[in-house]
């Protein structure tokens, strides 16, 4: 992959940073329309995966938070195939949490069981025979969410540097 440019990796961040606060502030639509353009400059640029798919989720947040759970689903699955690119640990877990809330919030309460179960089976650190450490890192982030998602987010920004 090659270095997004400063000018434009600045601007990416200034939109994410934008969208953060329309998210504090309710105003969704805002916020979407930041994350989208953050998304699109990420990947315009060939940002990492891991950059790429924080834009994603937080983009598939505010459209959850507008209640379109269904696009929300698809945004975050991206999120997730665009994340295991990374090999991110802590960041997928936050990811599969959104999507888990996406799902349960369509009634599809046994399909996010079944997916978190899945998860802590297949990832990374359940393979290297850390099958605990996953899930203790899937409950924190379940607790963070009880802290705000926007703490979440930062903490897995901060493991992709």
């Amino acid at each position: 992959m090659r270095e997004i440019p400063g000018k434009e990796l600045d601007l990416a961040n200034l939109l994410l940073r934008t969208g953060e606060e329309f998210l504090s502030q309710a105003n969704m639509a805002a916020a979407e329309t930041a994350f989208r353009r953050a998304f699109e400059l990420r990947m315009t640029f060939k940002d990492t995966p891991a950059n790429c798919s924080i834009a994603l989720y937080s983009l598939a947040r505010a459209v959850h938070e507008q209640g379109r759970l269904a696009e929300a689903e698809a945004l975050f699955r991206e999120a997730l195939e665009l994340e295991e690119q990374g090999d991110t640990p802590t960041l997928r877990t936050i990811i599969l949490h959104g999507l888990v809330q996406a799902l349960k919030g369509q009634g599809r309460a046994t399909e996010a069981e079944a997916l978190v179960r899945q998860a802590l089976e297949a990832d990374s650190i359940g393979r290297q025979g850390r099958a605990a450490e996953a899930e203790a890192l899937f409950r924190e982030a379940l607790a963070l969410e009880e802290q705000g998602e926007a703490a979440a987010l930062n903490r897995a920004q901060s493991s992709t540097r």
